[in-house]
């Protein structure tokens, strides 16, 4: 099947991504599942009017292409396994086409991106070496992030926490984290202000309302779960033998779960809608691939890999009515 490929060491099997895209994207424009943006929010830097449908289409396909490369360019570069596998930049496109930013353009893709840049430099971070600059630009781009998606800020513990899990942090060095996330911060807030809206509660009532069926989230929702102890079974096998280095970035990238998840959860609660939880396809999207060392796990892990795309090109017909 076509999950094989991406296993093997072949660089140019990634151009099988486009299309995988190219069908997802065919079916969303048939069915019409995921309806086009209104508005794109950009959090303290206001909204804008919706583009065309081909140039989000376009935009989008974009992102998530070059998105699921540098995750994949961060999963071998850093040795998570002995030899290279494709297979994380395949699982990051496959997880997004339940989202609705797979298939209109809007500022989560841009978070990805930017959360990305976060991982690299975390991966970066060494005890006994001066990472003051690694660290100022985590925080800036943070910053970034919590600009664009004011939400975000109640990430700020985990992503201390990812940094003094790979490194003991100075207290030069916190200050750095603390004021290159607040510099972007406050600028975004004064932007905010100026543009002629209050600060306060409301900034973090903003967001774009994105409605599912029921039944999709329920599946969607429980395939998660077992990739997720797919994933830590996979990890667990992986730590046996590996470098204390390694330890260190999977650890973080559990904490990176844990945040991501519970982020996902808020939304769910206090928004009703789940397009948050599409962050936390980027870390599991890196720890999945753990699934596959054993061989008993690979063919179980497989299996709910198939599961899961077959969920994804179905959940089209049940919004159709094909099933009724």
């Amino acid at each position: 099947m076509f999950l094989r490929p991406f296993l093997s060491n072949q660089p140019l099997t990634l151009v099988l991504l486009l299309p995988v895209m190219a069908l997802f994207i065919g079916l969303n424009l048939s069915f019409h599942y995921h309806l086009p943006n209104e508005t794109i929010s950009l959090g303290l830097l206001g909204k804008l009017e919706a583009f065309p449908i081909w140039l989000s289409v376009a935009l989008s396909a974009v992102f998530i292409f070059s998105n699921a490369i540098f995750l994949n360019f961060l999963f071998n570069k850093h040795d998570f396994l002995e030899k290279n596998s494709y297979a994380p930049s395949l699982f990051y496109v496959v997880f997004m086409t339940f989202s609705q930013s797979f298939y209109n353009f809007d500022a989560l893709l841009v978070i990805h991106f930017l959360l990305l840049c976060v991982f690299r430099l975390l991966f970066l971070l060494e005890n006994g070496e001066r990472n003051g600059t690694h660290i100022y630009n985590i925080a800036l781009l943070f910053g970034i992030i919590i600009v664009l998606l004011p939400q975000t800020v109640a990430l700020i513990p985990f992503l201390w926490l990812t940094v003094r899990m790979n490194k003991v942090i100075s207290i030069k060095e916190f200050i750095l984290l603390l004021l290159g996330t607040s510099l972007i911060v406050f600028n975004g807030l004064m932007f905010w202000w100026f543009s002629g809206h209050p600060i306060g509660i409301r900034i973090l009532r903003d967001t774009n309302h994105v409605k599912y069926e029921q039944m999709v989230l329920i599946a969607s929702g429980s395939v998660l779960l077992i990739y997720l102890l797919l994933s830590s079974i996979g990890v667990r096998i992986r730590l046996q033998k590996s470098s204390i280095r390694f330890k260190k970035i999977s650890r973080s990238l559990l904490v990176m779960v844990i945040a991501t998840l519970t982020f996902g959860a808020a939304e769910l609660i206090f928004y009703q809608q789940v397009e948050w939880f599409n962050l936390v396809f980027i870390p599991v999207g890196f720890l999945f691939t753990f699934a596959f060392i054993s061989s008993f796990w690979k063919q179980v892990a497989s299996g709910f890999f198939y599961l899961t795309f077959l969920l994804a090109v179905i959940k089209f017909f049940i919004h159709a009515g094909w099933f009724n």
